[in-house]
C-alpha cells in the first residue's frame, strides 16, 4: 500500500489545478495499491467536492508568504512565514499518522506541506503549473530559498513542455512533462456544429484575455454583419477588469451580441452548444479549456503563446493567431468563411485529444513517479 497525501495549493474548486487534483485523487483511489489523503490550505468548496467523492481530507491553514503580486511588497511576509511554522507541526503530525510515503505539492503557488515532507525526510513530487511571472503576475518572497526549495524534491513535473523550459532556468533537478489529463468520456461529441456561436470561458481576469475577445468581436461584427453570439463564463477574480470588460462591450454597441453566463458547473453542456472556443490567454500554462473544447468537437481558435502552441498546430486541429484583437478577429472570419474545412480541423482535434490527453494516460504517468 502506497499512502499519498495530495497537497492542494486553492481550497477553491473552480481552478484547473483543483479540478486536476480531485481527478487524480478519485483514481488513484480507486487502485487498490494506493491509499489517497487531500490537504487544503484554507476552508473552501473544495471541501464540499472532496466529501461527495469520499475522499479524506485536511484543512490546515497556511498564510500567504510564498509568493508577493507584481510591483507589491507582501507586506509581514517574515511573520507569517514564521506562523506557518504551527501548520508544518500539524502537517507533520498528519503525515506520521497517515504513514504517508510521498507527498504530492500540486502548484508552485504554496509549499508548507512540502517543507513538512522535506524535514520528516518524506519524498515529495512538486507540480508545476505556471510560469509565475509570465501568467500569474507574481514573484517568490524569497526567491532562493523556494527555488532551492522545489529543487528538493524527489520528483518536479511540468504541464507542458514550456513551463519545463521556463523552470529549468532555475533549478537543477530534472523536470518530467506530464500533461493534465481530462476525463473523455464526460465530453459529447457533435462535429457538425454551427460556428456562430463563439465562446471564452475561464476565471476572469486579465491574464485570460477576455478584454481582447471583445475587441475582436466588436471588430467582426462592424465588418461581418452575420448572426452572430458571443459567450463568456467564468469566475469573476478581477472585479475592476470585469467592469473595464462590460464597459467596453457597451462602449462598442455589441451588448445585444455578447451574454456572460456567470460561473459554469457543468463544462460539456455549455461547450455542446459553441461552435467555436477562443484560447486568448497571454501566457498558457497548458490549457484544460484547450483540450476540454477539442474533445467537444469546437473549434479552437489559441493565441500564439505560451502551450497554446504546443497543443495547437495552425489550421490541422486549430487556429492560431497573433495575440491581437485584429489578429483574433482575422483567424474567426477565415473561419467562418471556411466551415468545410473547419469541420476537418474539429475531427482532428477531438481524435489527437482523445489520444493524448486522457486522464487514464496522466494517472498512469503520475503513478509511475511515485
Amino acid at each position: 500500500m502506497i499512502n499519498v497525501l495530495l497537497a492542494a495549493t486553492s481550497s477553491e474548486s473552480f481552478s484547473g489545478a483543483s479540478k486536476c487534483l480531485v481527478e487524480l485523487a478519485e483514481k488513484l483511489q480507486e487502485d487498490p495499491e494506493f491509499n489517497v489523503v487531500v490537504t487544503m490550505p484554507h476552508h473552501g468548496d473544495l471541501e464540499k467536492i472532496l466529501a461527495e467523492k469520499r475522499i479524506r481530507f485536511y484543512v490546515v491553514k497556511e498564510y500567504q508568504s510564498w509568493y508577493r503580486d507584481e510591483g507589491k511588497d507582501n507586506k509581514g511576509y517574515r511573520l507569517k512565514r514564521i506562523a506557518n511554522y504551527v501548520s508544518v507541526l500539524k502537517l507533520m503530525r498528519i503525515i506520521r499518522a497517515e504513514k504517508i510515503n510521498v507527498v504530492h505539492e500540486n502548484a508552485a503557488t504554496a509549499y508548507v506541506p512540502a517543507l513538512a515532507a522535506k524535514i520528516l525526510h518524506v519524498p515529495y513530487i512538486w507540480h508545476l503549473r505556471e510560469f509565475m511571472q509570465e501568467d500569474l503576475h507574481i514573484s517568490f518572497t524569497d526567491e532562493k530559498y523556494s527555488n532551492r526549495l522545489i529543487d528538493s524534491a524527489s520528483q518536479i513535473v511540468a504541464i507542458s513542455t514550456p513551463i519545463a523550459e521556463s523552470w529549468s532556468r532555475k533549478v537543477q533537478s530534472p523536470i518530467t512533462v506530464i500533461h493534465d489529463g481530462i476525463p473523455i468520456n464526460e465530453f459529447y461529441s457533435c462535429a457538425d456544429k454551427a460556428l456562430n456561436t463563439i465562446a471564452i470561458y475561464g476565471r476572469i481576469v486579465p491574464g485570460k484575455g477576455q478584454l481582447l475577445f471583445f475587441q475582436a468581436a466588436a471588430l467582426l461584427i462592424h465588418k461581418y454583419h452575420r448572426n452572430l453570439r458571443f459567450l463568456w463564463a467564468g469566475k469573476i477574480e478581477d472585479e475592476d477588469y470585469y467592469h473595464e470588460i462590460v464597459d467596453a462591450i457597451q462602449r462598442c454597441g455589441i451588448s445585444d451580441y455578447c451574454s456572460y453566463l456567470g460561473e459554469i458547473n457543468n463544462v460539456p453542456n455549455f461547450l455542446d452548444e459553441v461552435g467555436i472556443v477562443c484560447v486568448c490567454s497571454t501566457k498558457e500554462g497548458f490549457g484544460r479549456v484547450t483540450v476540454e473544447s477539442m474533445l467537444s468537437s469546437c473549434l479552437v481558435v489559441a493565441s500564439n503563446s505560451g502551450a497554446n502552441v504546443e497543443i495547437i498546430r495552425d489550421k490541422e486541429n486549430g487556429l492560431i493567431f497573433d495575440n491581437t484583437a485584429q489578429g483574433l478577429a482575422d483567424a474567426l472570419e477565415w473561419a467562418l468563411n471556411h466551415e468545410d474545412l473547419c469541420r476537418c480541423i474539429v475531427v482532428n482535434a477531438r481524435n489527437e485529444a482523445k489520444e493524448k490527453y486522457s486522464l487514464d494516460a496522466d494517472v498512469e504517468k503520475n503513478k509511475a513517479i511515485v
